[in-house]
C-alpha cells in the first residue's frame, strides 16, 4: 500500500501500537499497519488527534487534507525525503517536452469532452436549437480527434482549444435565453452572470485527470 484515502464522514483514526485503527461511530471497523503507508489523504469530516499526526509523523507518512467538491489540497503534512526525491523527479518529468505535451493533450481532451456533454444535453432538451447545437458538437468532436492527439507542440495545441472555446461559447449565446444576456464569452471582468459560473463549473471537469494522473507524477 502507497496511499491511503479516508473520505466518509464520522471516521475517527486512532493508533494502536504500529497500526492505524479507523473507528465509525465509535466502534473500530478497520485496523492497517502503518509500515506499508506513505501517504494518507483526508477529505469530508475525518477526526484524528495531535498525537496521531506525531505517529504518522514519526513514520515519516504524509498527510494531505483534501477540500471542497474539487478535492484542493489545502494543508500538507510532509514526508521531507520523500517528497524532495519526488520533487526532483516532477522536475526532470517537466523537461520532458513529449511527456508535458502528452499530458496536456489530456488535459484539453478532458476539457472538450466536458463542452460536448454540455451541448449534448442541451440538444437533448431544446430540439429547436438541435441543428445549432449539433454543429457545434460536430466541430468541436472533430477537433477532438485526429487534430488534438496528433499536434505536436503547445501552441498547435492552445489554438485547438481556444478553437473549441470559441465554438462552445458561440453555441451557448445561440440557446441562451435572452434574459441572460450572454452573447458570447469575454475576459476579465465578466459582462455577464454567466460567465463566473462557467468559471466555477469547469474545475469539475478538470480535476479528474488531475487526480488520475497524480500516483505517476
Amino acid at each position: 500500500m502507497n496511499s491511503l484515502f479516508v473520505d466518509k464522514r464520522g471516521i475517527e483514526l486512532r493508533v494502536d501500537n504500529n497500526a492505524l485503527t479507523i473507528y465509525e461511530k465509535n466502534l473500530r471497523v478497520s485496523t492497517i499497519p502503518l509500515a506499508p503507508i506513505k501517504r494518507i489523504f483526508l477529505q469530508g469530516d475525518v477526526q484524528l488527534s495531535a498525537s496521531v499526526l506525531a505517529k504518522l509523523g514519526e513514520y515519516q507518512i504524509g498527510v494531505v487534507v483534501l477540500y471542497g467538491y474539487k478535492a484542493q489540497p489545502t494543508l500538507l503534512m510532509p514526508t521531507y525525503s520523500k517528497d524532495a526525491q519526488r520533487r526532483q523527479v516532477q522536475y526532470k518529468t517537466s523537461l520532458n517536452a513529449l511527456l508535458s505535451l502528452s499530458y496536456a493533450r489530456l488535459l484539453v481532451a478532458q476539457k472538450l469532452q466536458g463542452h460536448l456533454i454540455i451541448l449534448q444535453e442541451m440538444a437533448r432538451l431544446q430540439p429547436k436549437a438541435r441543428l445549432i447545437l449539433s454543429k457545434a458538437i460536430q466541430r468541436i468532436g472533430g477537433i477532438n480527434g485526429k487534430p488534438l492527439h496528433q499536434c505536436t507542440s503547445v501552441d498547435t495545441l492552445r489554438g485547438l482549444e481556444g478553437a473549441a472555446a470559441a465554438c462552445y461559447f458561440e453555441a451557448l449565446a445561440h440557446v441562451l435565453p435572452e434574459s441572460i444576456g450572454f452573447d458570447g464569452r469575454n475576459r476579465r471582468p465578466p459582462k455577464t452572470r454567466l460567465m463566473p459560473c462557467c468559471r466555477w463549473v469547469m474545475p469539475y471537469y478538470t480535476a479528474r485527470p488531475f487526480w488520475q494522473f497524480m500516483p505517476q507524477v
